[in-house]
């Protein structure tokens, strides 16, 4: 994925607003993990807000990226970043660090207001907002945010969206306003191959103490329980965490721990 120039000037002006669009991309052992649903949003996104339409990697361009940075093996992340104007989508890999301490004994998060707005559901490079709340809160002693509307409506955490257990039943928030994250749909379409009924809706604040647990998802971090939202503390959601886990999972960490690296590759690729 070889650097491009910005598109002239308004590649330079849509980058000096920070109006791009990026994506995180967990890998291990060289494999991106649900590469195609993170190329397809960015697309979409491209297309809906600039009406623009870049030329994206390949997965052999991806995995040639990794080999270069010498992260053929292990846990990495890739990050893929597009401007306005570029003809290409720019890409680098570092190496990930896998919160396994976190996937065992969940975090604690604090709540906190934040609008949506109108590219909302789109992953931009602007969120400056999130940032100063989840620093603000980790200062504070909390792992983050879980950022609800003015109006009472909870809408995911700062880099993850959230699952909901009430009684067996799964439920996340509506997309947008939350993100339509990558992992957010794999965990549904596999929650749903299994026989668990799964609903999109919205979660009010008034709602959170009649849930049973809630797990955030995301490319890099994985499944990570929740002990507690604000005042509200919870159990861990051992049979949703099992559920979501059998036969492998598509975020660094989980690979290793599968007893078939083919069975765990077939639901890497899976998307909704």
């Amino acid at each position: 994925m070889p650097p491009s120039r910005l598109g002239g000037q308004w590649g330079l002006w849509w980058s000096y607003r920070g109006d791009g669009l990026f994506e995180t991309v967990g890998a291990e052992d060289g494999y991106p993990f649900l590469l195609e649903a993170h190329l397809a949003r960015l697309a979409s996104s491209a297309r809906a807000l600039y009406r623009q339409s870049p030329r994206l990697p390949k997965p052999p361009d991806v995995a040639r990226l990794l080999e270069r940075a010498g992260l053929a093996r292990g846990a990495a992340v890739v990050r893929l970043l597009w401007y306005p104007g570029m003809e290409v989508v720019l890409g680098w890999a570092e190496r990930a660090r896998v919160p396994r301490k976190a996937r065992e004994q969940g975090v604690e998060l604090e709540l906190a207001t934040l609008a949506s707005h109108p590219f909302s559901g789109h992953k931009l490079t602007s969120y400056g907002p999130r940032l100063l709340s989840q620093q603000k809160v980790g200062q504070a002693g909390a792992w983050g945010c879980l950022f609800v509307e003015p109006t009472g409506e909870v809408v995911e955490a700062a880099t993850a969206n959230v699952l909901f257990c009430f009684g067996n039943t799964v439920v996340t928030p509506p997309a947008p306003p939350a993100l339509p994250g990558t992992v957010r749909a794999y965990c549904l379409a596999k929650l749903a191959a299994a026989g668990v009924e799964t609903v999109v809706r919205p979660v009010r604040l008034s709602e959170l103490q009649e849930a049973s647990g809630a797990v955030l998802s995301a490319s890099v971090s994985g499944l990570i329980p929740v002990r507690r939202i604000g005042s509200v503390r919870y159990a861990r959601p051992a049979w949703l965490l099992e559920a979501l886990l059998a036969g492998g999972f598509p975020a660094p960490g989980y690979r290793r721990r599968s007893t078939s690296t083919r069975a765990t590759r077939r639901a890497s690729n899976t998307t909704s």
